[in-house]
């Protein structure tokens, strides 16, 4: 379990740094995750209803953070982050022009391989 929390504390040092550079410290802060059984998925993003905010969870695949290169793991993180800004900045959770546009600005491929849990969606209206 020690090499979960390396990769868990990288992952959040990444995370501050690209919020500050990419996204003017808007984004809330995100918990990590890592899922030792994913063959296909590299990394989802899941918004949690929590007191009368939300949670963001991102949880990364072990193959991905043991094999992926360093670029690899950045462009599944930034991925992760348009998701997490679309979901506190708009209504739209999706692949769709407007996360284009972010990841063109952020420079990445707008079809990295990443999925977005919908466990709890904007749509669902703020938690209570």
């Amino acid at each position: 379990m020690p090499i979960y929390r390396l990769y868990l504390s990288r992952l959040k040092k990444l995370h501050d740094r690209f919020n500050g550079k990419h996204f003017g410290n808007e984004l809330g802060a995100c918990l990590f995750a890592v899922n030792p059984k994913w063959t296909s998925t590299q990394a989802e993003i899941e918004f949690l209803p929590h007191k009368r905010s939300w949670r963001y969870l991102a949880t990364f695949s072990l193959a991905l953070l043991k094999e992926g290169t360093a670029s690899s793991i950045r462009r599944c993180l930034l991925h992760e982050m348009i998701h997490q800004w679309q979901h506190q900045n708009s209504e739209s959770m999706d692949h769709g022009a407007e996360f284009n546009r972010k990841a063109r600005e952020l420079r990445i491929e707008p079809s990295a391989s990443a999925t977005v849990s919908k466990k709890s969606a904007r749509s669902q209206g703020t938690p209570r």
